[in-house]
C-alpha cells in the first residue's frame, strides 16, 4: 500500500483526508505540527504529503521549502490542501515546491485524482523511452533525475514532467493550458501566475553559466522549449 502523510492542526480536515485516503488503500499518517512533520521526513519519506499552509512550529510554505532543500525529499510529490483560497497563497505555495494546491472545500473523487496524478508522474515515466535529450538537457525517465551539460539539476518531480512535455514539443509554442493538462492541473490557470511561476522556478533550476536557459516566452501565446 501507498504511504500518505497528513500535516495539519485542523481535526476535522485530518479525520476528512484519513477517510479519503484509506479508502483509496493508502496507510496513513496524521502530523499536527510543522516541525514534528519535517523532522519526521528527515528520517524517511513517504509516497506523499498532505499539507495545510497554517501549522504550529513551522509553516506548510517552510514545511515545502525544507523538504525540497533535503536530498531524501527533493522529488517527494506535495499537495497542499488549505482553506486559504488567495492567489497569493496558492503561487506562495507552488513557488515553495509543492506539486499541487488543493482548496478546501474539495470534491473526494477530485483529490483522490489529483493524488494519484501525483503517484503516476512519479512512477510511470519508465513506461515511455527511458532517455529524452533535447540539445545539452537529459531527462532519464527511470530515475526522473535531469542533467544540463553534465550537470545534475535539482527540481520537483511534477517539474520535471512539464520540462519533458516542453521538450517532446521542442521547436513549437506550448500554450499555458497545455501544461495545466500536462499537470493535470487545469484549474491552476485560474490563478494566473501559477503556471508562469512554474515557468520561473524551471528557468532558475536551468541556468547555466549565466547563459539562458532554453525556455523562451512567446508573447500572448505561451512557452517554447528553443532547440537552436
Amino acid at each position: 500500500m501507498p504511504q500518505a502523510m497528513i500535516v495539519t492542526a485542523n481535526d476535522a480536515d485530518a479525520q476528512t483526508l484519513v477517510e479519503l485516503l484509506v479508502h483509496a488503500d493508502f496507510t496513513v499518517e496524521v502530523i499536527a505540527r510543522g516541525d514534528e512533520a519535517d523532522a519526521r521526513l528527515a528520517r524517511a519519506a513517504p509516497d506523499i504529503v498532505l499539507v495545510d499552509l497554517p501549522l504550529p512550529g513551522i509553516s506548510g510554505i517552510e514545511l515545502c521549502h525544507r523538504a525540497r532543500a533535503r536530498k531524501r525529499t527533493r522529488t517527494l510529490p506535495i499537495i497542499i490542501v488549505t482553506a486559504l483560497a488567495d492567489e497569493s497563497d496558492r503561487v506562495r505555495g507552488l513557488d515553495a515546491g509543492a506539486d499541487d494546491y488543493v482548496v478546501i472545500p474539495f470534491s473526494p473523487r477530485e483529490l483522490t485524482a489529483r493524488i494519484r496524478s501525483c503517484l503516476r508522474r512519479v512512477g510511470t515515466f519508465a513506461l515511455s523511452a527511458d532517455i529524452l535529450t533535447v540539445g545539452n538537457i537529459v531527462i532519464d525517465r527511470t530515475t526522473m533525475r535531469v542533467s544540463r551539460a553534465g550537470r545534475q539539476i535539482e527540481i520537483t518531480t511534477s517539474d520535471v514532467g512539464m520540462l519533458a512535455h516542453m521538450m517532446e514539443n521542442a521547436g513549437r509554442v506550448v500554450s499555458r493550458a497545455q501544461l495545466a493538462r500536462c499537470l493535470e492541473a487545469e484549474d491552476l490557470i485560474a490563478s494566473g501566475r501559477a503556471i508562469d511561476v512554474r515557468i520561473g522556478r524551471l528557468r532558475r533550476a536551468l541556468a547555466l553559466n549565466g547563459e539562458d536557459g532554453p525556455i523562451r516566452t512567446v508573447r500572448n501565446e505561451g512557452y517554447t522549449f528553443d532547440v537552436s
